[in-house]
């Protein structure tokens, strides 16, 4: 009985967008982010892919697009295949981006303080049009959490449990996952021999 409440925990958990989403197979066909390239690298680009059909499989392209890639300064490519993001950050200015980026990646900060965290940053640093997409974003945010909760207290006491464990190993994963690389380091040198070996 209990195997089958942890199961059901386990796949709320993952219905309700708790697990991680693995990305599947390259996609093939023309890339999504090719008219954010310069043009020299678009035109090279859609020449590898002018004679690609559904179905054929797609290595040689993918390493070719790669290729063409590689050749464009760092800054030219992470702005072209940057991940769009919500809506709210479409416009901002890089300096913002990051601010926004550091603060979704700032792991010493819990999972319920970020929300406020993320609505005091954006009352800060976006303008009035932004700030109105964010507050879309923040309320649609709300609403899927206040749902998971009413979920959650429907579950059982031994299911309510499995699921904080659960969350609990989340966090520590996440904590190790993400310790800063320096005190890994320190740490790791503690661990090992100078030979590299335990």
């Amino acid at each position: 009985m209990i195997k089958l409440t942890v199961l059901l925990v386990f796949v709320t958990y993952v219905a309700a967008g708790g697990g991680h989403r693995r990305r599947g197979p390259s996609r093939c066909g023309l890339p999504t982010f090719t008219s954010r390239l310069p043009e020299e690298a678009q035109e090279k680009i859609k020449k590898i892919w002018e004679n690609y059909e559904d179905g054929q499989g797609c290595d040689k392209e993918h390493q070719e697009t790669k290729d063409v890639l590689d050749e464009l300064p760092a800054d030219v490519r992470n702005r072209a295949m940057r991940p769009k993001g919500p809506s709210f950050l479409k416009g901002v200015s890089d300096e913002v981006r990051a601010q926004f980026d550091a603060l979704w990646k700032d792991h010493s900060i819990s999972r319920d303080d970020k929300p406020e965290k993320f609505k005091e940053l954006a009352e800060r640093v976006l303008n009035a049009e932004q700030l109105k997409e964010f507050n879309k974003f923040h309320a649609a945010l709300q609403r899927r959490r206040e749902e998971f909760q009413k979920k959650l207290k429907q579950l059982s006491p031994e299911a309510r449990a499995a699921h904080e464990k659960l969350a609990k190993l989340r966090e520590e994963r996440h904590k190790v996952v993400f310790y800063p690389r320096n005190r890994a380091i320190s740490i790791q040198s503690l661990v090992f021999c100078s030979d590299g070996k335990f």
